[in-house]
């Protein structure tokens, strides 16, 4: 397989195109990403939204596995199955990198480890993704996680923190189009419209921004309960566990907190099919804020 091939798929994807990102080295087994600063991918303060260095570890960790195969992506099944992210700086209005190697690949099952770089090769992120490949489609589960009808996740009536109108005024959350039904009582509750530019193939949302919409959900769980204040905060880490894709349907992320120790939180997460309920993914966020 030729290497623009690679470059051609990698820059078709309207996921890519939204974030910005470009493939800038391809080997055996390593891949590297280039990530500028642009604003729409930010939080306040200009700083990198942590669901686009997710991305950045899924987007690798994905073209890992795909560049090591031996003829046409399309010939192969490539999923996600866990990712975990932990956060180690933050990048203020400056480019990244991702750099990711594979550990060990078998017949089906692949381990990679990813680096997100800023100036100064200090550390924004690591993440390690478990993927599976295959000439076949997986079989179905077996046994399946349970739907989730998400308009009774929670039962009293929905309120707002003053803390959503801030968060989703600006930058990535509200570029990509994050929608707050729900934020009090240590429970959020967020939508996302299927679009186009999010996907990974036209149809289905690209694993990465399911983990940005995770990630939000959670910081935005532990939000909801505190008080508003001029706090510091941040996410150390998100364990990710994907289990079916949405197939262009809108997704919800219910988050809620199941524990604090001190300044860290612990909030659950659970990403839903707007229509049919189906559970497309879990994960465990820590949220740090320090008040």
């Amino acid at each position: 397989m030729t290497k623009d091939y690679i470059y051609n798929h990698f820059d078709n994807i309207p996921y890519h195109k939204r974030l910005g990102v470009t493939l800038k080295e391809i080997g055996k087994d390593t891949v590297k990403l280039e990530l500028p600063f642009i604003e729409k991918n930010s939080n306040f303060g200009d700083v990198l939204h942590g669901g686009i260095a997710a991305s950045l570890i899924s987007i690798t960790a994905r073209y890992l596995v795909l560049s090591s195969l031996d003829t046409e992506f399309d010939k192969y099944h490539v999923s996600i199955i866990q990712q975990d992210v932990q956060y180690l700086s933050a990048a203020v209005s400056e480019p990244v990198t991702a750099t990711g190697s594979i550990l060990k690949q078998g017949k089906e099952l692949t381990f990679v480890s990813i680096d997100i770089m800023k100036k100064n090769n200090i550390f924004v992120a690591r993440g390690i993704v478990t993927l599976r490949y295959s000439k076949k489609p997986a079989l179905e589960y077996e046994i399946y996680p349970e739907d989730i009808n998400w308009k009774t996740f929670y039962k009293k009536p929905y309120k707002l923190s003053p803390v959503a109108e801030i968060a989703s005024s600006q930058g990535f959350i509200k570029d990509v189009g994050m929608n707050y039904l729900h934020m009090d009582d240590r429970v959020s509750i967020i939508k996302l419209d299927f679009k186009d530019e999010l996907s990974i193939d036209g149809k289905n949302f690209h694993e990465g921004i399911i983990t940005a919409l995770s990630d939000t959900a959670g910081a935005m769980a532990a939000w909801a309960a505190i008080s508003l204040g001029s706090h510091k905060a941040s996410t150390p880490a998100i364990q990710m566990n994907f289990f079916d894709l949405p197939d262009g349907d809108n997704i919800i992320a219910l988050g809620r907190v199941l524990s604090k120790k001190a300044e860290s939180f612990i909030s659950e997460v659970s990403v839903v099919c707007e229509n049919s309920h189906k559970l497309i993914a879990k994960s465990s966020v820590i949220y740090r804020i320090v008040i």
